[in-house]
């Protein structure tokens, strides 16, 4: 690449550039503190709105009803966490405030007595036959695996 020499309206020399195929480029030219100011408070600012926007949209969610998505993800986790039989929890159903899920137990599929219960005003979760499981299991806790 060739330098070209540029020059001022009193013929001194300015700065040099480089170039492709006879284009002047501005590669060269030197930032200025005022500018590397602007740009950095320019990232500043944008990182910002960035990290805003989630907390808002979180704000906006506090106390509303939850989805079909988030109540789901709930009851997975309490089965997982509480029950821990071999049983497939099922699509749920809206019943008044609570998202209602069907428990299908064993090889044979059968349809648990008691579904998993996840208020959706509150997002707690519970299950009617959390204290027989226990009692068969003589504690509280699901068996480490």
């Amino acid at each position: 690449m060739a330098r070209v020499a540029l020059h001022g309206p009193a013929g001194q020399a300015g700065r040099s550039s480089r170039g492709f195929a006879g284009t002047a480029g501005s590669s060269d030219r030197q930032h200025s503190p005022q500018r590397l100011r602007r740009l950095l408070l320019s990232m500043i600012a944008m990182c910002a709105v960035f990290v805003a926007v989630p907390a808002s949209a979180a704000e906006n969610r506090a106390g509303a009803p939850l989805t079909k998505a988030e109540a789901t993800t709930i009851a997975n986790r309490y089965f997982s966490e509480k029950i821990a039989i071999e049983a497939v929890v099922g699509e749920p159903t809206l019943q008044g405030d609570d998202w209602v899920f069907p428990l299908r137990v064993g090889y044979a599929n059968r349809p648990a007595r008691d579904p998993i219960v996840v208020n959706r005003l509150t997002g707690e979760a519970s299950w009617g036959g959390l204290a027989d499981l226990n009692a068969i299991r003589g504690g509280s806790k699901p068996p480490s695996r």
